[in-house]
């Protein structure tokens, strides 16, 4: 038995797309922003050599480096705590960032425990179908990146002042 036709609103689906566009956008903006520490890091606490050979690798070699080169000068338990903190929120979302960078939202057709047709708008892995996110939560997760720049901004000057080393 064939379902009822439905129709969508050309007009309505391009501004739910320009949603998503400025979801996304603003999720970038703010995760660029984080993964740019990982630049001053390396540059501040190893040199500007350093910087330069590792500038063409991705975060998920560079950050590691610059967390260690961070760690190494000896910090007081608390930034290290903070510092640990800082680069696994990184981390953690380095994955989102991944799957708004090489994946674009779209109408996907679901069926709810009544068996009724369910559309949603949705971001969805094209190698897993397992990893989505919705706008709602890249949302969130949005707020999670400027949170984490605040927090990068205030440990790279606070890293760098004697109070926050450890007396050897």
């Amino acid at each position: 038995m064939a379902g009822d036709p439905f129709t969508v609103d050309a007009a309505e689906h391009q501004k739910l797309m320009d949603e998503w566009a400025l979801a996304i956008g603003r999720f970038m903006v703010a995760f660029t922003s984080c993964e740019y520490w990982t630049y001053l890091f390396v540059e501040t606490f190893g040199s500007k050599r350093l910087r330069d050979a590792t500038g063409d690798l991705m975060l998920g070699a560079r950050a590691p480096l610059a967390k260690s080169l961070v760690l190494d000068i000896g910090l007081i338990d608390d930034v290290h705590k903070r510092v640990e903190d800082a680069f696994s929120r990184l981390k953690g979302l380095a994955g989102t960032r991944n799957l708004v960078a090489h994946n674009g939202p779209l109408l996907h057709a679901y069926r709810d425990q009544d068996g009724k047709l369910l559309l949603l708008i949705e971001l969805r892995s094209a190698r897993d179908e397992e990893k989505s996110i919705t706008i709602k939560r890249l949302d969130e997760l949005t707020a999670e990146a400027r949170k984490l720049d605040e927090d990068l901004a205030l440990l790279y000057g606070e890293v760098r002042q004697p109070k926050s080393h450890a007396k050897k």
